[in-house]
Protein backbone atom coordinates (compact mmCIF):
# COMPACT_ATOMS: atom_id res chain seq x y z
CA UNK A 1 0.00 0.00 0.00
CA UNK A 2 2.65 2.19 0.93
CA UNK A 3 4.28 1.66 -2.62
CA UNK A 4 0.85 2.55 -4.38
CA UNK A 5 0.90 6.23 -2.35
CA UNK A 6 4.42 7.12 -3.59
CA UNK A 7 3.33 6.43 -7.13
CA UNK A 8 0.79 8.39 -7.14
CA UNK A 9 2.25 10.95 -5.66
CA UNK A 10 4.85 10.90 -8.43
CA UNK A 11 2.25 11.18 -10.64
CA UNK A 12 0.44 14.46 -9.18
CA UNK A 13 3.45 15.88 -7.98
CA UNK A 14 5.31 15.41 -11.46
CA UNK A 15 2.46 14.97 -14.01
CA UNK A 16 3.81 11.83 -15.28
CA UNK A 17 2.24 8.14 -16.30
CA UNK A 18 1.76 5.57 -13.81
CA UNK A 19 4.22 3.59 -15.98
CA UNK A 20 6.69 6.08 -16.12
CA UNK A 21 6.09 6.34 -11.99
CA UNK A 22 6.70 2.65 -11.99
CA UNK A 23 9.50 2.48 -14.02
CA UNK A 24 11.40 5.58 -12.04
CA UNK A 25 10.58 4.03 -8.56
CA UNK A 26 11.60 0.00 -10.17
CA UNK A 27 8.04 -1.08 -9.19
CA UNK A 28 5.79 -3.45 -11.00
CA UNK A 29 2.79 -1.92 -12.65
CA UNK A 30 0.81 -5.38 -12.16
CA UNK A 31 1.71 -5.31 -8.40
CA UNK A 32 0.32 -1.43 -8.45
CA UNK A 33 -2.75 -2.39 -10.43
CA UNK A 34 -3.38 -5.24 -8.02
CA UNK A 35 -6.64 -4.66 -5.93
CA UNK A 36 -7.08 -7.66 -3.34
CA UNK A 37 -10.68 -9.38 -3.57
CA UNK A 38 -12.36 -10.38 -0.37
CA UNK A 39 -12.86 -14.51 -0.22
CA UNK A 40 -16.54 -14.75 -1.23
CA UNK A 41 -17.08 -17.39 1.24
CA UNK A 42 -15.58 -16.63 4.35
CA UNK A 43 -19.03 -15.94 6.08
CA UNK A 44 -19.87 -19.79 5.40
CA UNK A 45 -16.28 -20.99 6.28
CA UNK A 46 -16.67 -18.51 9.92
CA UNK A 47 -20.34 -20.25 10.75
CA UNK A 48 -18.64 -23.67 9.70
CA UNK A 49 -15.72 -23.70 12.09
CA UNK A 50 -18.41 -22.22 15.03
CA UNK A 51 -20.69 -24.96 14.14
CA UNK A 52 -17.49 -27.04 14.48
CA UNK A 53 -16.51 -25.68 17.82
CA UNK A 54 -19.80 -25.99 19.54
CA UNK A 55 -20.77 -29.63 17.79
CA UNK A 56 -18.23 -31.92 18.78
CA UNK A 57 -17.83 -35.59 18.52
Amino acid sequence: MQRRAVIDEWKAQFAVSIRRACQVLHACRATYQYRPRRDPQAFLRKKIRQMAETHTR
